[in-house]
This record gives structure tokens, C-alpha cells and sequence, in this order.
């Protein structure tokens, strides 16, 4: 009676039933618009020049309703779409915003996407007793376990449900106890991560440089001469965990890339939180990619979200020091691979990469390196994913193996974008939208010193 006295006040709105978002009950219900000027063609043909059709834009279209009030889209900063934190946040100390609900009532937060029924989680919280410590306690060893595999988005909806909880029942002393801990500043700053990714995918300022059977690759050069975003996407004719495996298996990523010479793991490598050295040359430079990968799955469309950073925290890794004659750029990429669905096979890749040069090259040819790179990427992306779903390669004895248990969670993720419409593009930001969040300021994607 209580749970139900509460959600008849004024400002209360129901909430969707468990395990479910606005944005999976519109990918299910809602088919999706393609566009009727092209077809969306694979990358299965090899690498040719610019010409030949492709897609024109979005072909996707999910759930267009916006929420009222609460916070805004992916983001949750004042600017939303804006990869560019209101305040500048460091990668290792993300703050909660000032707009978000959980800065002005303390021990609360926003949740998102109103729906029809309650959430029977919720109720299921409310009939709970316990002290404070004790929900924060049973709420701290949860999240470890869910960080273990650093699932940031579950991990992020059980700590934004335990604040609401606390805040519900007045235990405000034990939510700022649950924010002051370690765990829940290293969730705050994935999510600040994660949001980051998510905003660096969607821009209308791109220009096309060129689209063949390959993919189409779109480009935008930033008010600082010295920085550019480019925005890729293909469509490959494999599973998730083919076309993942070519980047994961860090020392087949030779024989699936031509352009790179070799690759080194950083430190301990897990399945979802991993750092590498790549080396390449490329034109007239000798380039070592120093990346960190955070794989973030979201199991109610169905993708995964792969952020990839060239300045990340140490988390007690040594970095190796650079090759005197090396030059090793500032970049930050986006990787959407998200499967087709709707009973459709095959995996749409959307990928955007912010790029800082140490010199200032005339735009000709920075059009030619992009133009260069890309296309060998695309063609080995699509060859590689060709390889790995032969049975004698050594992807395939590696995803059988599933050593990391990685596989098997992208096999889960391709069960779950089965049941929904299909993808061939770029899905509206919607998508991205989580029921129960927290809102820390988004990662600064801005090129550092």
C-alpha cells in the first residue's frame, strides 16, 4: 500500500518492468526505416576508389518520445551532444553534474524513461528492510561482483537504484558513506567514460570525404588545425565475436592488420579492460599506439561499446617508454559494434576517432592518410572477420577456447539484438538512454597536453 500511496504522488512516474528500457521496447516494436536510395551493402568486397553505392546517413530510427525532466540524453551534461565536459575532469576524478538531480538532492538520482507498469525491482526494494550499512554493504559486494567483468552499466543501475533506496528511506549519512568509496568512484569514472564514447558517435558536422562497397567514411576537422574527427561504417558479414577476436587476440592483430608490425599487451590483460602497443609505419612516420580498450556491453539492444584512449589512468601498468624516432598522437575512439538483428546476420561496426597531430600537415594529405588507413582498415577488417570464421584459423581456436569468458558474453549479445529490429548504421542517441543511472560529467575527449 505504501509502495503504491508512493508512486500516486504528484512528480512520481511508473517505471518500465525489470530488465526492460524505453529503448528496447522501441527497437522491439518499431521496425526500422531504411533508406530507399541504396541498400546497405557489406564489406565483403575488397578495398576499391572512391565510387559505387553505399547508405545514405541513419537508416535507423529508434524511439523519438524524450523524457520530461530528469537530465538529458547519454551525455547528462549541461551540453548535451558535447564531448566536452562543462568543467574540464581528468580521466581518474569524474564529478557528478551540477544540472543532475543527484547534485541537488544528496543520496538521490535521476532514473529515466517513463513507462506504463512499475518496476518491480523497485517494489521489491520497498518491501526490504536493513539499516543503511547493511544496503550499502550488500549493494558494495554485488557491484565487486559485477566489476569483475567490468560491467559498467549493471554495475551503474545497482548503485543508482541503492542511492534512490537510501535516499528514500533517509538514510543520507550512508548514501555519502556508499559515494565516498572506492568502487563507486571507479564506476562513477567508466560511466563518465562510457557517456564520453557515446557523445564522440553523434555529430551532423561531418562531411563525407568518400563511400564505396567498402564502407563510408566521413570526415570533420576541428577550430584546431592540429585536431580531426573521422566517423566510419561498415557492415561485415560475421558474428560479434569473430569481428572483435582480430583486435582482442592482441598478437594475431599482425596478421589481421598489414599496416601494423607488431603488437605488445601492457600489463595484465582481462576480457573487458585491456591495454596494448602497437607499432606502424605510416607514410613518413614511425606511429606507436599506446591504447587502453574498455568494452562496455549493453544487454538490452544488444551491443557493445568499445572506448579506446591513448591517455588512461597507469592502474599499475608501465607504459614503455617511446622510441626515440617514434611519434606517439593523442587519439580517442569510439567503436559501436552493434549486430545487425532482426533476424538478420552480420555486424554493423560504427566508428569515430578524434585525432591530434604533432605537426601541421596540409590538408591534402592528411585526406590521403585517412583516406589510406581507413580503407586498408576496412579491407582488413573485412578479410580478417572472413578468417576468423574458418574453423583451422587461430581466432577460431581462440573463441572456442574463450579463455577470458569474452565470447560467450558477445554470443549472449547477439541473442539479445535478435529479438529487436535490425541495424545497418548509426542508431539515434535514444538508444544509449539507461533506465537507472548516475550522472557524472563526461570524460574530457579533448586532446591533452
Amino acid at each position: 500500500a505504501q509502495s503504491a500511496a508512493r508512486r500516486a504522488q504528484p512528480g512520481r512516474r511508473p517505471w518500465a518492468s525489470r530488465g526492460t528500457s524505453r529503448a528496447a521496447v522501441a527497437l522491439a516494436a518499431r521496425p526500422a526505416r531504411r533508406s530507399t536510395t541504396s541498400a546497405a551493402p557489406t564489406a565483403a568486397a575488397a578495398c576499391s576508389p572512391p565510387g559505387g553505392g553505399f547508405f545514405d546517413g541513419v537508416v535507423f530510427e529508434g524511439e523519438k518520445e524524450r523524457r520530461s525532466g530528469g537530465g538529458g540524453g547519454a551525455g547528462g551534461s549541461a551540453a548535451e551532444g558535447s564531448t566536452q565536459p562543462s568543467t574540464p575532469v581528468e580521466a581518474d576524478s569524474p564529478i557528478e553534474s551540477a544540472s543532475s538531480p543527484t547534485a541537488a538532492e544528496r543520496g538521490m538520482v535521476a532514473k529515466g524513461g517513463p513507462s506504463d507498469t512499475p518496476d518491480p525491482e523497485q517494489e521489491d526494494e520497498e518491501e526490504g528492510g536493513g539499516s543503511g550499512d547493511e544496503i550499502v554493504d550488500a549493494a558494495l559486494e554485488q557491484t565487486r561482483l559485477l566489476m569483475r567483468t567490468y560491467d559498467v552499466i549493471e554495475a551503474e543501475a545497482l548503485l543508482s537504484k541503492t542511492l534512490d533506496k537510501l535516499g528514500r528511506l533517509g538514510f543520507h549519512a550512508a548514501a555519502g558513506r556508499l559515494r565516498d568509496t572506492e568502487l563507486y568512484q571507479e564506476v562513477l569514472e567508466l560511466v563518465a567514460q562510457y557517456d564520453a564514447t557515446v557523445n564522440l558517435l553523434h555529430s551532423d558536422k561531418f562531411q563525407t570525404l568518400y563511400e564505396n562497397d567498402c564502407g563510408k567514411f566521413e570526415l570533420m576537422q576541428q577550430t584546431a588545425k592540429l585536431q580531426w574527427d573521422y566517423r566510419m561504417t561498415v557492415n561485415v558479414d560475421a558474428p560479434l565475436a569473430e569481428c572483435l577476436s582480430t583486435g582482442h587476440e592482441t598478437d594475431l592483430v599482425p596478421q589481421a592488420q598489414k599496416l601494423v608490425t607488431s603488437t605488445a599487451p601492457i600489463g595484465p590483460a582481462g576480457a573487458f579492460l585491456f591495454a596494448e602497443l602497437s607499432k606502424l609505419p605510416i607514410v613518413f612516420f614511425q606511429v606507436e599506439l599506446c591504447f587502453e580498450h574498455l568494452l562496455v556491453r549493453d544487454r538490452r539492444t544488444g551491443f557493445v561499446m568499445e572506448s579506446i584512449r591513448t591517455r588512461f589512468p597507469d592502474r599499475g601498468r608501465n607504459v614503455p617508454a617511446k622510441d626515440w624516432r617514434a611519434v606517439r598522437p593523442w587519439i580517442f575512439t569510439a567503436n559501436l559494434w552493434i549486430p545487425r538483428g532482426g533476424g538478420k546476420e552480420g555486424t554493423c561496426l560504427v566508428q569515430v576517432t578524434r585525432f591530434a597531430s604533432p605537426v601541421t600537415p596540409p590538408q591534402w594529405i592528411m585526406n590521403f592518410v585517412f583516406r589510406q588507413v581507413a580503407c586498408s582498415f576496412m579491407s582488413d577488417l573485412s578479410k580478417s572477420t572472413s578468417k576468423a570464421m574458418q574453423r583451422d584459423s587461430p581466432w577460431s581456436a581462440r573463441i572456442e577456447k574463450d579463455a577470458d569468458g569474452l565470447y560467450g558474453e558477445l554470443r549472449k549479445i547477439e541473442a539479445v539484438a535478435s529479438k529487436r529490429s535490425e541495424i545497418i548504421a548509426l542508431p539515434e542517441k535514444e538508444v544509449f538512454d539507461r533506465q537507472w543511472r548516475l550522472w557524472p560529467t563526461p570524460l574530457n575527449t579533448q586532446p591533452s597536453e
